[in-house]
Formats: C-alpha cells, structure tokens, sequence
C-alpha cells in the first residue's frame, strides 16, 4: 500500500498474512475527523478463484458516505478496485460488517450488493456510517 494523502502506512504480519494499516499524522481524538486517500495494488493467486479489498475499522466509526454530483466521494468510506483489463471478474459485491466466511458468499443476481464493473473497475461508497471493529468491503470471484 502507498500512503497518497494524510495518512502514512505501516506494514504489518498478523496471523502470517500481510496487512497495511493506515495512521493519521496524531490520533484522533472524539468528534475530530481526517480525510485521507490510499492505494494498495495485489497481484491474485490464481489457484484462490476468490479475493477482496478490506478496510477494518478501528476508530471511532467513520461518517455516513456522501458523494458530490453523484460521483465525488465527499464524505465517510469509498473502496475503489480496478481490475486488469484482460482479468475481469465473474461476479462482483460489497459486503459490511459481515465475518470473513460471510464476505465470501456471493448473492444472487439481482441483489443489491452485486456490483457492476465499468471501465475495469468498480466502487461502493458505503452510505450508513462504520462502525467500530467492523469490516467493509468488495468481495469478487473469478469463476
């Protein structure tokens, strides 16, 4: 991961998997907010036919999504994956709060989780706030 605005990155090991966790320049403390941006690229495996782009939350909560002209991200979580263009996936959806065998279960068509990739990519901008000790996420599958 790349630390691209207010925040910098620390890599860790926990539970022999690699994380990155993102630290603001001083905690925050109750009611203060930070805005930030960061990018991680990941190169799949490809015998695991699924993956996913996590952020655990592990301050205060973050504020409820919001997005200027139905596109800027003004406000609270956005989760941006691009895909190779020649690497697209079969399926595609976002998950919250959900335990990590939870995440891996993709709804059925129709479902307002499922994601639509455009232009090789996809984001969710997660409209209810985060909450503390939880994840959120896009989960895909590649069969």
């Amino acid at each position: 991961a790349q630390a691209l605005w207010g925040c910098r990155t620390e890599h860790l090991t926990e539970d022999d998997v690699p994380v990155t966790r993102l630290c603001f320049p001083q905690p925050l403390k109750r009611g203060e907010q930070a805005h930030f941006a960061a990018e991680v690229v990941h190169d799949t495996d490809p015998n695991d036919p699924r993956g996913w782009a996590s952020v655990d939350v592990d301050s205060y909560g973050i504020d409820a999504g919001e997005l200027r002209n139905g596109l800027l991200p003004v406000s609270g979580l956005t989760i941006r994956v691009r895909f190779d263009d020649d690497s697209l996936p079969a399926a595609v959806w976002w998950y919250a709060e959900l335990n990590e065998r939870e995440r891996h279960v993709e709804p059925p068509a129709g479902s307002p989780r499922r994601l639509k990739v455009f232009g090789g990519g996809v984001s969710k901008t997660f409209e209810k706030p985060c909450q503390p000790r939880e994840s959120y996420g896009i989960a895909f599958n590649w069969s």
